[in-house]
């Protein structure tokens, strides 16, 4: 950081930090609850998947509806926004069995509206806002704000496990209340730091100009698949773990989930401290290779163990597809304005939405496979266990396609990124 600038933006960059906490709890406090909801309220696995797909798509839309106004207006009314939808979004979600006791359901899909909204929000501003900040580190700001949220993916998830272990999956919406305290804080943080001023308007470059640029296509490609991997195994590792390997629900969310987002963040924390020194797109390959073969073993392994060392390299080979495509493009395209980010984030939320989407509808479909199911019995396995394999055997499409695509930019355009 900059420490001979007038403004000390360090509370700035904690409120970041703090921002992308409560974005992964948006993302992944309901994953966790899979299970618990489909016994409680006879939820299909389409629905589940669903209430992500409404998740991502929803984050879509505040990605575009909103970044022109961003740019016009300024940072601070629309991140005070974004923890004050989380906290109402959460409230809500927690409390739909008493509002909606006829159809819970739909006191989900609302809650899930809303609260994605937030995270729309801050995939959004929370970028671009760090971005802005005057320092010469701006691989190691970036880095660290995404680990930030692998981090918190990690409290996330020891904390929800941990509370549905020790006082019953029927305790549920005690845990999301204790979530929506996190964005509450955050609105108040969000209220008082000082935020630094974008890219003046006419220095900015145009926005029609960029979208039909090639290179910014293959960015918006790299995402969208390396977002459609990476949220297709969070969303789906608790419920594979307990359904698809039969392993207690505790032991798989903290071993396999918890590891998954550990390793994560292990892989964004590094990128932050050496990340300056690395051809940023060569280790994005490699990633998205492992990845690949990750999703294979998860989907094919006859021993648990080995399916949850798949998730957990998963995780660090994942780690820098979705920053790493960030930086990128920041680095290639330094005048665009908070819509540039907006439009990669969208990239990325509609892989993010459509990834673990398809992944329920594969394991519905399979599921329901006379064939399928003779041919899972001979296996030793369930309709519901060959479901869910077959579901991670299609997320191999995934990291196969963010590898194509970066296998073309950096025949095209390889570059490192260097500060």
């Amino acid at each position: 950081m900059d420490s001979t600038h007038p403004v000390s933006y360090r509370s700035t960059i904690y409120a970041c930090y703090l921002g992308n906490i409560v974005q992964a709890a948006v993302i992944n406090v309901t994953p966790i609850l899979f299970i618990p909801l489909r016994e409680q309220f006879g939820l299909s696995f389409s629905q589940l998947g669903t209430l992500v797909l409404i998740n991502f798509l929803t984050q879509v839309l505040c990605d575009i509806l909103f970044s022109n106004a961003v740019d016009r207006y300024g940072f601070r009314r629309f991140v005070v926004t974004a923890p004050a939808l989380a906290f109402v979004g959460f409230v809500l979600f927690a409390l739909a069995p008493v509002i909606f006791p006829r159809s819970p359901y739909i006191g989900f899909v609302i809650a899930t509206i809303i609260y994605s909204g937030s995270g729309g929000l801050s995939e959004l501003l929370l970028s671009p806002i760090v971005n802005a900040i005057p320092t010469d580190e701006k691989v190691s700001a970036m880095s660290f704000l995404h680990a930030s949220y692998s981090w918190g993916h990690v409290v996330v998830v020891l904390v929800t496990t941990l509370f549905l272990h020790f006082f019953s999956r029927t305790a549920w919406p005690y845990v999301v209340l204790l979530w929506a305290i996190l964005p509450l804080i955050n609105m108040f943080m969000f209220i008082r730091v000082p935020l630094a001023p974008g890219v003046p308007k006419e220095h900015r470059q145009g926005m029609k100009a960029l979208i039909l640029n090639r290179f910014f296509i293959i960015f918006f490609l790299i995402i969208a698949a390396g977002g459609a991997a990476e949220v297709s195994i969070t969303q789906w590792a608790s419920s594979f773990m307990e359904k698809g390997i039969q392993l207690p629900k505790i032991f798989g969310d903290i071993a396999g989930v918890c590891g998954f987002a550990l390793m994560m963040g292990i892989g964004r924390t590094m990128l932050g401290k050496i990340g300056s020194r690395l051809d940023i797109s060569k280790i994005m390959l490699a990633g998205a290779i492992i990845v690949a073969c990750c999703f294979l073993i998860i989907a094919f392994s006859p021993f648990s163990w080995l399916s949850l060392a798949a998730f957990a390299a998963s995780g660090l080979a994942v780690s820098l597809l979705w920053p790493g495509t960030l930086l990128i493009a920041a680095d290639f395209f330094p005048l665009a304005g908070a819509w540039m980010f907006a439009i990669l984030a969208a990239g990325g939320d509609i892989g993010a939405s459509v990834g673990p989407w398809f992944l329920g509808i594969v394991t519905d479909w399979t599921s329901s496979v006379p064939a399928l199911n003779t041919f899972a019995r001979q296996l030793g396995l369930s309709a519901e266990q060959i479901g869910l394999r077959a579901a991670m055997l299609a997320g191999f499409l995934f990291p196969f396609f963010a590898s194509l695509f970066l296998l073309w930019f950096r025949r095209n355009k390889g570059i490192s990124i260097e500060r």
